[in-house]
């Protein structure tokens, strides 16, 4: 049988293919309105292959809002750059010595001052519990992996897209 997705899953899949346009297009240097642009003209052609595809819809209104509402303080520099963390730095035990831990945040942006906001992208069915939230260990992991390898963390933060109410919220 063919594997299904959930509305959220599929939706936070096409979603972060339009984020990742998104921010490829302001690291190639167009200015917020252009890249908007250029996004808008990706999700218009990935609809017009798949005419009734709501899970498209929903996510393109999703970044769009995101889009519209963020003010963009800082530049993106990487986007779904892939982090390879050496296990060594993390611990003198010889088992390690070759390991290597992988990561990949959705997208570094940099700021003026050199500091570096790390955000990663969740498309949810509904909103996470605040224990939830507490358990969850990914943005704490991506700020200590990164400054092991020497990066400035000035923030982390998770942007929850809600693919049932439209809302955007952050965590923390």
């Amino acid at each position: 049988a063919p594997l299904h997705l959930s509305d959220a899953l599929n939706t936070g899949i096409k979603g972060h293919t339009l984020m990742e346009h998104y921010y490829e297009c302001r690291v190639a240097g167009f200015s917020v309105q252009e890249a908007w642009d250029s996004c808008h003209k990706l999700a218009i052609r990935l609809m017009s292959e798949d005419k009734l595809d709501f899970n498209l819809v929903r996510a393109w209104t999703l970044v769009d809002n995101y889009i519209r509402d963020n003010e963009f303080t800082a530049e993106a520099v990487l986007i779904e750059n892939k982090f390879i963390l050496p296990a060594r730095l993390l611990s003198d035990d010889p088992m390690l010595a070759d390991i290597g831990i992988g990561f990949t945040p959705d997208v570094v942006l940099q700021r003026k001052s050199g500091r570096i906001d790390i955000e990663d992208y969740k498309f949810v069915g509904r909103a996470w519990s605040k224990r939830k939230l507490n358990r969850f260990p990914q943005l704490k992991l991506y700020q200590a992996f990164l400054e092991t390898m020497g990066y400035s963390i000035s923030q982390t933060r998770l942007r929850f897209f809600n693919v049932k109410t439209g809302q955007l919220s952050d965590f923390p």
